[in-house]
C-alpha cells in the first residue's frame, strides 16, 4: 500500500501545512483580485471616454443644427425683405402701365407699345398685355412663351398658353 491510512500528523507537519497554505493563498487570491481590479477600472474608463466622445458629437451636432437654422432664418428674412422690395416696385411699374394705357387707351395702341418698349428698356421687366375676354395677346407674346415654358417645360402650346394667360 502507497497510502498509509493510519499515519499520524504531529503538531510540527499540522504547523508547517497551515503556514504555508494561508501565505500561497493569500497571494494567489490577491493576483486575481488586481486583474480583476484592473479590468473593471478599465472597463469604467472606457465607458467614461465613450460618454465624452458621445456628448462631443451630440454638442457638435446641435451647434451645427442651430447655426444652419439661424442661416436659414436669416437667409428667409433677407430674401422676403427683397421679395417684398421687388413686389412694390412691380405695382409701381403696374400702375403707370395701366395708368398710361387708360389714357391713351386702345385707339392709340402703337404710342402704348412705344411706351411699354421704352418702359422695358428701362426697367429691364418684360410686360405682357392680353385682353381677358378673348386672351387674345396684345402686347409681349415672347413673355409669355418664357413663362409657358417655365411652367410647363414643353414647347409652345395653344391650350397651355390659353392656362397661362388664366393662371393668377
Amino acid at each position: 500500500m502507497i497510502f498509509e491510512k493510519n499515519k499520524k500528523y504531529n503538531l510540527n507537519d499540522i504547523e508547517k501545512l497551515f503556514s504555508r497554505i494561508p501565505i500561497l493563498f493569500i497571494i494567489f487570491l490577491a493576483i486575481l483580485l488586481l486583474i480583476i481590479s484592473y479590468f473593471i477600472l478599465e472597463i469604467k474608463a472606457n465607458k467614461e471616454i465613450d460618454l465624452l466622445n458621445q456628448q462631443y458629437i451630440l454638442e457638435y451636432k446641435l451647434t451645427k443644427k442651430e447655426n444652419l437654422l439661424n442661416f436659414i432664418n436669416e437667409v428667409d428674412f433677407e430674401v422676403n425683405k427683397n421679395f417684398l422690395a421687388l413686389e412694390a416696385y412691380l405695382k409701381k411699374i403696374t400702375y403707370k402701365s395701366i395708368a398710361h394705357i387708360e389714357a391713351n387707351s386702345f385707339k392709340n395702341f402703337f404710342k402704348v407699345k412705344k411706351y411699354l418698349k421704352n418702359l422695358e428698356k428701362k426697367t429691364k421687366i418684360k410686360i405682357m398685355i392680353f385682353s381677358k375676354k378673348d386672351l387674345k395677346i396684345l402686347y409681349g407674346k415672347n413673355s409669355l412663351h418664357y413663362i409657358q415654358d417655365l411652367i410647363f417645360s414643353s414647347r409652345v402650346n395653344k391650350n397651355n398658353l390659353n392656362i397661362t394667360l388664366k393662371y393668377d
